[in-house]
């Protein structure tokens, strides 16, 4: 069943576990179409998405959010953080620091950006699964060799396709590809603003975020 990416109405406190749960399983489905991922031991596989998940969804909720409406980030079943500071009131306190802060980040830094150099959904997918084959600490040696692997070939990818859409093109090519891998860091630091906030509340059960899948991708994968 497809997400609603629509903005109805802005996300409550009592919502925010509910819509975490909703768009990481959306990430849990989308890692399952990542042929590189598959030639990975499951523990490794366990490894690279916990690690890999908050920047992916954070692109992930970017890019819908920039595709779908013009009046806040949507952040799935018709919820939604509102960009008018008026209307960003009306959040509810206990969570108006996190989202404020990411959803801010997100908009100015990959949101803006990516609407004004047209950024199309095939440069997006690429992005995002290079966003996702970064190396992490955790894993075996064969596990980090397939990232590399990866992380080489879909760049490539992205690279031929920009050829392909810009014949003749190479100094644009490569400056657009420039412009392109520079969204990636900006996903990292959206992930470690997640991280920071969610890790207290999960800890705190601040808006009911107690849980174990919480736990596992906010607390303990960073010990």
């Amino acid at each position: 069943m497809a997400i609603d990416w629509s903005c109805r109405y802005f996300l409550k406190s009592a919502a925010l576990n509910k819509v975490w749960c909703r768009i990481m399983g959306h990430y849990v489905d989308w890692t399952s179409h990542i042929p590189e991922l598959a030639k990975m031991d499951s523990e490794d596989q366990l490894q690279l998405m916990l690690a890999r998940s908050i920047p992916c969804v954070w692109m992930l909720v970017g890019q819908r959010s920039m595709s779908k409406n013009n009046h806040g980030i949507s952040l799935s079943g018709g919820a939604y953080f509102p960009t008018d500071e008026e209307e960003q009131k009306q959040i509810d306190k206990e969570i108006l620091p996190f989202l404020k802060k990411v959803c801010t980040w997100v908009k100015e830094e990959y949101m803006e950006p990516a609407k004004a150099m047209d950024l199309s959904e095939t440069e997006y997918a690429i992005l995002r699964v290079l966003c996702f084959f970064v190396p992490v600490a955790k894993l075996s040696p064969k596990g980090k060799d397939i990232v590399r692997r990866a992380r080489h070939f879909y760049r490539n990818v992205l690279i031929q396709h920009l050829r392909s859409k810009y014949p003749g093109q190479e100094d644009f090519c490569m400056s657009r590809l420039a412009e392109l891998l520079c969204f990636l860091p900006i996903m990292e630091i959206a992930g470690r603003m997640e991280d920071d906030e969610l890790s207290f509340m999960t800890l705190f059960n601040v808006a009911d975020m107690q849980g174990t899948l919480t736990y596992e991708v906010h607390v303990r994968k960073s010990q």
